[in-house]
């Protein structure tokens, strides 16, 4: 059997494979919502629905295992006592990314929608979540923190959608039996059964027999009343009482019926449409009139319209209504929005912690200290956004901590890798928004000792660089006078025997500057601190203490940590904070309940795939299977997800809520012989501490998946020196043959080798070379430009020779050893690349491309660092008008993007990760023109690459194979339009040519407008797309469609030639073009313009909303090695490193000196290195060091004697105090020649035998494990 394949991006000529950060994983779809597929139609499978016959494998993936917890209410600690508690806030958003299959399912990247803002969320709409198929997940998060969630949407749709499921759902539901509706028992308790709260309902078009289902919403309200259930209805306020779409945006007599009926509640989360602004008090006051609670009424606001200023904000705080928020479709728009500090998954991560802060905090992230209201917020910018006045200025922060334990670690619910107790477990990315913890109650409530908002107040968040458990820990920062931090409204019972405890990291010194602080029911105000102190420098510290000691034990209403006068640097982590009351808990251990055959679902040569579900033996539904068994149901927190390789320590890959877990990438045993792993899950009690044993499956195994792929010993390589390629899985089958083509002009092969698991070679001549693997079914393996051979003259890797040293024996600690070596230094001159880094943007000018020329190149080289997509690609090349209305000002003129890898794009092909595509703005109808070629069937050219120009010319038949980026390579890329085609390049060859109009480039919304002038960006992210990370180098823009013979003159670049007319734009990056004042570029091009172009950021562009863009300068990075094949001003300086493990050694310049103090094997080290890379010799136990008179106590050494000497054979020694020795004697090589042991008595004569021939040797006395002297003999 042959094994299954993967085929991995790899670095070009370097030792390492790259993997992409993106929030759409690249990984396999384990979860199966049903046994058939990814989707099934409602109406298809409830029918014959019974609790506890799942509907797919993985039924426990879509159970929530965590009851709606109850809030609770204290005024006396709101920051405004007196505010309304009744107005509610709704999040009618995805929560969820670009592919509504992940939703808020597990998954192994790092970026994803990890909202954290509950406390100031009374409902989650789930809006882009099927029904009613929804992640367990989801469903656990929101119920802990006591946010009512939703079965998903049904969408009616008037704008040319297929109606027909959301039709069949409505009229299967309201079908009646007897005069009674059939199904109402039995929809609650499936919803129930899952852990869904409601459901969500799009009435964008006819709704039918709408009478029936407002009836139908009724009764299972009250059914779901009876039995301690839940059921809401969340509903867009466009229908009328008859099933009519009516767009109106106020409540009257003609919708009434869907809000309440009958004296009885229909939906309770009533969105008006958007634009109630002047009517929202009258269709609040017309729903209390009918006897609704007019808070039941929400103003509805789209924030991806018009952000945060669809509505007047003032008539929310006039009116008796809650608030909801929509937008958009797939993404929430708080999220999709936080791209403005860079598109990488750390930077969006890190800047929606903050947007949330900014969006329900206020702008300055403080509720005690928000902006006035302002309804004029557009832009989601943080410019923008420290001008709105947030949630909090309408309704309070809830919580629901009322019951002990509490522990909370801060867990955001994903992370960069998986630690415990400080420690990494499992070196991966991952995403699982379930076992996210609680989080401070108020973001951030800081004040001082007078409740007054400081001038100074400490910096409050969280950090992924570090945890205690998990992925995250809150990180306080700065210099701060007096800093009260609320972190948590509570409403503990804490008894005098409860344990309370913190888990610390402060990062320098040992005084923490904090104390924990707290208050209790009836006396809020009255603050009472306890001092932390036993910080121990850079190292996770736990603080405990009873709540007697603390004088904590009583009803506690408040948490917090206050701050006093921190330095500047101050930083301290908060790992964990717990109370603990003294109870026993015994978490029920987990029934493995998968198949064994069914578990390990891939195994590499250096990863593990595997997925399982168990079970927790409950008696809580054997009455009736439709009631949920919890995890505090069976004394259970969370569970904890193991793999262990046979003979070797189990590895913790992660935790979860739920029932079942999958694993991506574990990490696999150093042994490649090793085959056998069992994988197990333990219960963790709600105290964080008390596990129950770990359930193990047996070891298990399964087939190889092999990966193809190459890697290079060398990153630069010269002309006529050796490298080795190499196959990057030991387990791949060596290829038919090796080939090496010019990667320009192709044609025959320039080295050959048939078979083998490695090709050295060398090649004569410099260029760029593509390597091809034949395998022995003929299939084909291409790395495009993988090989470059450059000038002798732009340097090399260091190489070494040799390196010796003065002397290898040593004797006297006043000796010095000189170190030197012979090798190639590899030193030259390379050119300067510039270094960006995403959001940051190389800007060109608008008059070096103006929107009237009709022929034009644009020609560079990139080296990608890594690849980012977002939702949709990477930007590279753009020419956009940031101050136009959304869509275009995200499309621009020309974009050029690079796509991750698409199965089946087109015509039964398979699009390559990482092809670039370049495409033109079009005016066909709406705003745009088809793509020739559609990709998956869709024809958008601002979602899917441009098959008829892009780097893979197989769609358009421009060439017959595919060319691709690579992480760390220099690639060249050219695009060009001669006013009637388009045409792309890579690596001088042309890959892509379409015949294409040059149209206008416009604004086409909010009123035409021809856009006069527009920017080149190179990098930069945008909405759906993220930005470049890595370098660029020798940038070209003409005024002329080059010819494909003028393109491969273009890439040698004109250094030292002369700069041809059409070349109006030219910058090579060097030191001389750059002014360092004024941070801009001189153009070496043709073009006579005072208009410089610069590395810039662009803030308030991160959104649709891009007209509040501000233009900053940036210090540009320079120093950065460009195209190893170009010459310039950049040094490649060679540094030399001597290093002797415990030995003092002095560096200086080729040479290095080395004194000892002690005996010893020295081993010694000599590492060169340059801007290429570097290379290392060890020489081990190279210099033999053996002191005279080293650790000694004078009674000793004055009387120890050894004679005769010199000596023939036989060498007497005399000790001068009863004792244990040890006797090594060595050679003048440092060569022991003898040992012995020997018990003495003073003045006893101890007789050796060296048997060495003549010479010097050193007799070496130790003394209960202790060097006493060293004496020197010869032997005659």
């Amino acid at each position: 059997m042959k094994a299954p394949k993967l085929l991995l991006s790899v670095l070009a000529c370097a030792a390492a494979v790259g993997s992409y950060a993106q929030n759409v994983p690249t990984h396999d779809s384990y979860v199966m919502p049903f046994d058939d597929g990814k989707s099934k139609p409602f109406s298809e499978y409830f029918r014959e629905w019974e609790p506890g016959a799942p509907l797919s494998e993985d039924e426990n993936f879509y159970i929530s295992r965590v009851p709606l917890k109850q809030r609770f209410e204290n005024p006396a600690t709101q920051v405004d006592p007196t505010m309304t508690t009744d107005r509610k806030f709704c999040m009618w958003t995805p929560m969820g990314i670009s592919d509504t299959y992940w939703q808020s399912l597990p998954r192994y990247v790092f970026d994803g929608d990890n909202f954290s803002m509950w406390s100031y969320v009374d409902s989650q709409g789930g809006w882009s979540l099927p029904w009613v198929r929804v992640p367990g997940a989801y469903s656990d998060v929101t119920h802990r923190n006591g946010v009512a969630n939703s079965g998903g949407l049904v969408f009616f749709d008037s704008w040319g959608g297929d109606n027909t499921e959301s039709n069949n759902s409505v009229n299967m539901l309201v079908e009646k039996e007897g005069g009674q509706f059939k199904w109402v028992e039995k929809f609650v308790k499936f919803l129930r059964y899952y852990g869904l709260d409601g459901v969500g309902i799009n009435p964008e078009g006819t709704v039918p027999q709408a009478s029936a289902l407002q009836d139908f919403f009724s009764q299972c309200r009250e059914y779901a009343e009876s039995i301690g259930w839940q059921f809401h209805v969340y509903w867009y306020g466009t229908n009328t009482n008859d099933g009519y779409m009516n767009l109106d945006s106020d409540f009257n007599k003609s919708k009434s019926d869907w809000l309440w009926k009958n004296g009885k509640q229909v939906v309770d989360m009533y969105m008006l449409n958007y634009n109630w602004s002047g009517t929202l008090a009258s269709s609040a006051n017309y729903a209390e009139g009918l006897g609704a609670d007019p808070y039941t009424v929400y103003a509805g606001y789209d924030i991806q319209g018009k952000w945060l200023s669809h509505g007047n904000w003032w008539d929310i705080k006039n009116a008796k209504a809650s608030i909801a928020f929509w937008g958009n479709h797939t993404t929430n728009m708080i999220y999709q929005n936080s791209s403005e500090y860079g598109s990488g998954d750390e930077a969006v991560q890190n800047t929606y912690l903050v947007k949330q802060e900014q969006v329900f905090s206020g702008g300055n992230r403080n509720p005690a200290n928000r902006p006035a209201i302002n309804s004029n917020v557009t832009s989601s910018s943080d410019a923008g956004m420290k001008l709105f006045h947030g949630i909090a200025e309408f309704l309070p922060a809830r919580s629901v901590l009322q019951e002990l334990p509490f522990v909370t670690r801060f867990c955001l619910g994903n992370g960069k890798t998986f630690r415990n107790e400080g420690k990494v477990t499992f070196d991966h990315k991952w995403f699982n928004v379930g076992v996210q913890d609680y989080q401070p109650t108020w973001r951030w409530w800081i004040t001082d000792d007078n409740k007054n908002v400081p001038n100074d107040p400490i910096d409050c968040g969280f950090t992924f660089d570090d945890a205690w458990f998990a992925g995250s820990a809150m990180q306080i920062t700065g210099a701060t006078t007096v800093s009260n931090v609320r972190l948590f409204k509570t409403n503990f019972d804490i008894s005098e025997s409860d344990d309370v405890s913190m888990v610390i990291k402060l990062n320098s010194g040992n005084d923490t500057h904090m104390k924990l602080f707290w208050s209790f029911v009836g006396s809020e105000d009255q603050l009472h601190y306890y001092d932390i102190t036993g910080a121990k420098e850079g190292e996770w510290t736990k603080i405990s203490a009873k709540a007697s000691e603390m004088g904590m034990n009583g009803k506690v209403a408040l948490i917090g940590l206050k701050f006093e006068n921190t330095p500047a640097n101050y930083e301290i982590l908060i790992g964990e904070m717990s109370i603990i009351p003294a109870k026993t808990f015994a978490p029920v251990q987990p029934t493995i309940t998968t198949a064994e055959s069914n578990i390990l679902k891939k195994r590499t040569y250096n990863s593990l795939d595997f997925k399982f579900s168990w079970d927790c033996a409950s008696t809580k539904n054997d009455n009736d299977p439709s009631i949920p068994v919890y995890n505090e149901d069976v004394d259970t927190w969370y569970f904890e997800v193991y793999v262990q390789a046979k003979g070797e320590d189990p590895i913790l890959c992660g935790t979860t809520s739920s029932w079942a877990h999958y694993v991506v990438g574990a990490p696999v045993s150093a042994n490649t012989e090793v085959s056998d792993y069992r994988v197990g899950v333990c219960a963790v009690a709600p105290d964080g501490v008390t596990k129950s044993a770990i359930t193990w499956t047996n070891y298990m195994t399964t087939g190889l998946t092999l990966i193809d792929g190459i890697v290079c010993n060398k990153s630069v390589i010269k002309a006529g020196e050796e490298f080795t390629l190499s196959l990057i899985d030991p387990n791949q089958e060596e290829p038919f043959s090796w080939e090496i083509y010019n990667a320009t002009t192709g044609g025959t092969a320039v080295a050959t080798q048939d078979g083998g698991r490695s090709f050295t070679t060398s090649l004569n001549e410099e260029g760029y070379y593509d390597v091809k693997l034949t395998k022995f079914d003929l299939s084909e393996l291409n790395y495009r430009g993988y090989v470059q051979i450059s000038p002798e003259s732009t340097g090399a890797i260091p190489s070494i020779e040799d390196f010796t040293a003065s002397k290898t024996n040593v004797t006297n600690a006043d000796e010095e050893v000189t170190l030197s070596y012979t090798g190639n230094k590899g030193e030259g001159t390379v050119s300067r690349g510039l270094r960006i880094d995403d959001p940051y943007i190389f800007r060109i000018p608008a008059e070096f491309l103006p929107m009237n020329q009709n022929q034009y190149t644009i020609a560079l080289w990139i080296k990608p660092e890594k690849f980012t997509f977002a939702k949709y690609g990477m930007g590279l090349i753009g020419q956009r008008d940031l101050n136009i209305s959304w869509p275009d000002n995200n499309w621009g003129a020309i974009w050029v993007d690079v796509w991750p890898g698409i199965a089946n794009a087109n015509n039964e092909k398979d699009l390559p990760a990482n092809t670039v595509s370049f495409s033109m703005w079009g005016d066909a109808g709406r705003g745009y023109q088809d793509l020739k070629y559609p990709v998956n069937g869709a024809t958008n050219p601002h979602e899917n690459p441009n098959l008829a120009c892009c780097t893979d010319g197989r769609f358009a038949g421009t060439t017959t194979e595919s060319y691709s980026l690579s992480e760390n390579q220099w690639s060249h890329i050219v695009i060009s339009y001669d006013g009637a085609k388009q045409r792309i390049y890579f690596n001088g060859k042309k890959t892509g040519e379409n015949e294409r109009p040059k149209l206008t480039y416009r604004q086409v919304n909010n009123g035409s407008k021809t856009v006069t002038e527009a920017p080149i960006y190179i990098g930069g992210s945008r909405v759906y797309f993220a930005g470049f990370i890595g370098e660029i180098d020798d940038v070209q823009v003409w005024h002329k469609a080059l010819s494909d013979n003028e393109v491969i003159d273009a890439m040698k670049g004109y250094d030292g030639r002369e700069i041809p007319s059409d070349l109006k734009g030219y910058w090579t990056f060097e030191s001389d073009d750059y002014n360092e004042a004024d941070k801009t570029f001189e153009n070496k091009g043709t073009l006579s313009t005072d208009a410089k172009a610069a590395y810039v950021e662009i803030r308030g562009s991160g959104g649709e909303n891009t007209s509040k863009n501000e233009e900053n300068l940036m210090p540009a990075n320079i120093n950065v090695e460009g195209n190893p094949a170009m010459s310039g001003t950049m040094p490649i300086t060679t540094t030399s490193t001597f290093s002797i493990p415990d030995a003092e050694v002095v560096n200086n310049g080729d040479n290095a000196t080395a004194t000892f103090s002690k005996d010893g094997k020295y081993s010694v080290t000599l590492t060169l290195t340059n801007g290429w890379g570097s290379a290392t010799m060890t020489k081990d136990e190279y210099i033999v060091v053996v002191l005279e008179g080293s650790g000694v106590e004078d009674n000793l050494v004055n009387n120890l004697t050894v004679y005769p000497n010199p000596f023939i054979d036989n060498v007497n020694l005399q000790f001068a105090a009863d004792g244990n020795y040890v006797i090594d004697v060595y050679d003048a090589q440092g060569r022991l020649v003898t040992t012995r042991k020997h018990e003495a008595m003073a003045g006893e004569i101890c007789t050796l035998t060296i048997n060495g021939g003549k010479g010097v040797y050193y007799v070496a006395v130790s003394k209960d494990n202790k060097r006493i002297r060293t004496l020197k003999v010869v032997a005659e």
